[in-house]
């Protein structure tokens, strides 16, 4: 492709996104992704070309061939470059981070803000409070009417897309879901999960290296964080009151004259009450039948007799267990 004025359009709609530069996080060593357009392509070449050229052969193998082309047009952006880029593929480099503030900034309405890891600066003696205020670093080039459409389409992947069997019995009416479902590739190895999600309050954004698709490795994960933080039970009902953070937290710690923090006070503790819930689940299933016939006391019949073939198919796959009786 050699076009006078190329457009480009994609590459140029990237980088607008905020791909292919640090996000301002105040983390160190963020790295950028990368977003291979023809700068990158030509750079790449050079980097390159004398090794390709070395190796390449015409006639040789694949790799040898790939060399070949290389060595010859690698600085060239070739229209399946740009198919590979439109569905994330080829040369294409993001991370979870990157994701996430863009998937916050189509929920807020467009706006793009330096991720942050800390809300304030607290004096030792908390009498001195510098708060980190939310700083932009630009908007999502793109109008509200597409910014409503795309809204809409990722609240479909969340009810009738490849998400909505992880989001099965989700209150959509109450906390409307959105989400992303996607699965990188890179040659001779597993392929790896991407799952970005938001509400109105939340943007979460999982990846597993290796892990397989992004609804079937990192979608159940996804799922309970968010579950922990709304309150949302097994059958789609909101509790309140097992609800981890249903609104992202606007205040500050108390700081104690000694410098030790305040422990908020909270009518329970629902990760003890869930995990006290679990085991007790767990003791009634691992009872050995002795037990149980002793609990039973003299309301159970003792067994009749049986022969020595029907003890033995009794006691197959769940045969002891179909014959407690709990009091």
């Amino acid at each position: 492709m050699k076009p006078k004025k190329p457009n480009d359009y994609f590459y140029k709609a990237a980088h607008q996104f905020g791909l292919g530069k640090e996000t301002g996080i105040d983390l160190p060593n963020e790295v950028t992704g990368r977003v291979p357009d023809r700068e990158w392509k030509r750079s790449y070449w050079e980097a390159n070309k004398d090794a390709w050229c070395k190796t390449g052969k015409k006639g040789g193998s694949y790799v040898e061939r790939l060399a070949y082309e290389g060595c010859l047009e690698g600085d060239k952006m070739r229209a399946g470059d740009a198919i590979n880029y439109s569905i994330g593929q080829g040369d294409t480099l993001v991370t979870p981070i990157q994701m996430a503030t863009i998937y916050a900034a189509i929920s807020n309405g467009g706006t793009m803000y330096d991720p942050s890891i800390g809300k304030a600066i607290i004096s030792p003696d908390g009498k001195q409070i510098t708060r980190i205020e939310p700083r932009s670093h630009g908007k999502l080039p793109i109008s509200q009417a597409t910014l409503k459409k795309m809204d809409d389409a990722l609240e479909g992947v969340a009810t009738r897309g490849t998400a909505a069997w992880r989001f099965e019995g989700w209150p959509q009416d109450e906390i409307p879901m959105h989400a992303k479902t996607g699965t990188a590739e890179v040659h001779g190895k597993q392929t790896t999960s991407w799952f970005a999600t938001y509400t109105e309050d939340y943007s979460i954004v999982m990846t597993i290296s290796q892990g397989g698709t992004g609804s079937g490795a990192s979608g159940p994960a996804v799922r309970n964080i968010y579950d922990a933080l709304y309150g949302v039970q097994e059958d789609g009902s909101i509790d309140a009151r097992k609800a981890l953070l249903p609104k992202p937290e606007q205040g500050l710690p108390k700081i104690k004259s000694d410098g030790t923090i305040a422990s908020p006070k909270i009518s329970g503790d629902p990760v003890k009450e869930m995990l006290a819930q679990q085991e007790a689940a767990e003791e009634g299933a691992d009872t050995p039948a002795g037990q149980d016939q002793q609990n039973q006391g003299a309301t159970v019949s003792p067994p009749q007799s049986e022969n020595r073939e029907t003890r033995r198919r009794g006691r197959g796959r769940g045969g002891r267990r179909n014959r407690r009786v709990r009091t």
